[in-house]
């Protein structure tokens, strides 16, 4: 009984595939997705790129698509150092789909995009929430080297 209810708060254990015993802990991890954002003209990293003119990572945020007066923002933190580094942001686990606007905070004012996430059920021993599929644009978006490359399109529009 005790076991029964300590397996039920903190865990539980299935079967593997070779038939012994796993331990699942009852920890939901956070999805993440890592991505560049790219010129989709010339290809060149918009905010990592050695030989590019860098933009300020301050200028892009993300805002969910009920947040229809861009109030709320969400900044994608910076991982790595130099050249080699990526955005990541967090991704709304508790959905199985997700979708995020992209805009600069910059003074030109660049059309928004559309990111659009699926998620799916890991096929481990102890299932987790992984990133099925990226949508840009909708258009899909398949992940090299586990990030996203997201060509943004640097045309002025009259806002």
């Amino acid at each position: 009984m005790i076991s029964g209810l300590l397996a039920a708060l903190f865990g539980c254990t299935k079967s593997s595939n070779q038939g012994e015993q796993v331990f699942c802990p009852a920890v939901v991890l956070p999805v993440y997705v890592n991505f560049n954002v790219v010129d989709g003209n010339m290809g060149n990293d918009l905010f990592f790129s050695a030989d590019h003119p860098q933009r300020p990572t301050s200028q892009l945020c993300f805002f969910e698509t009920k947040d229809k007066l861009f109030k709320d923002t969400i900044r994608p933190q910076v991982i790595g150092t130099g050249t080699a580094r990526h955005f990541m942001v967090q991704i709304n686990g508790v959905k199985a789909k997700d979708t995020l606007i992209m805009k600069f905070d910059s003074p030109e004012k660049l059309p928004i995009d559309v990111l659009s996430l699926e998620t799916k059920m890991s096929k481990e021993s102890c299932p987790q929430l992984v990133l099925d599929k990226a949508f840009w644009n909708n258009t899909e978006v398949i992940k090299t080297n586990n990030k996203l490359i997201l060509p943004k399109m640097l045309i002025v529009t009259a806002h």
